[in-house]
C-alpha cells in the first residue's frame, strides 16, 4: 500500500523548517514588546521603587534583555522582516549615581 501524503524531499524539509523559524522569531519579538509595554506602562512610581530594590539584579535583566533584543533583531534583520525589538529604555527614563531615575518627557 502506497502513502498517499508525500514525504517532503530534503529542500521542501527544511525550507519548512526555516519558515517556521522565522514565525517563532517574530512572535518571540511581539511576546517581547508586549511585555515591554506592559512593564513601562505602569506608574512610574511603582517602577522607581521595584527597579531600584535591587540595583544590582535589575542591571542584569536589563542587560539580558537587551542583549536578546539585539540578537532577534539581527535575526529579523536577516530575514527581511522590519519588526524590531525595543531595546532600550524609554523616554524620560536613566541610569544615573547607581540609581535608576525618571524625568517626564515634556
Amino acid at each position: 500500500m502506497s502513502n498517499i501524503i508525500e514525504e517532503p524531499t530534503q529542500r521542501e524539509f527544511e525550507n519548512g523548517l526555516a519558515k517556521r523559524a522565522a514565525t517563532q522569531v517574530a512572535m518571540t519579538a511581539r511576546t517581547l514588546n508586549d511585555c515591554y509595554a506592559a512593564f513601562w506602562a505602569r506608574d512610574p512610581q511603582v517602577i522607581l521603587d521595584s527597579i531600584n530594590s535591587n540595583v544590582a539584579v535589575t542591571l542584569a535583566r536589563f542587560q539580558g534583555n537587551t542583549a536578546l533584543g539585539n540578537a532577534l533583531n539581527t535575526q529579523l534583520e536577516a530575514l527581511g522582516n522590519p519588526l524590531r525589538v525595543v531595546a532600550v529604555m524609554p523616554e524620560g527614563w536613566a541610569f544615573a549615581n547607581n540609581q535608576f531615575t525618571y524625568t517626564p518627557p515634556e
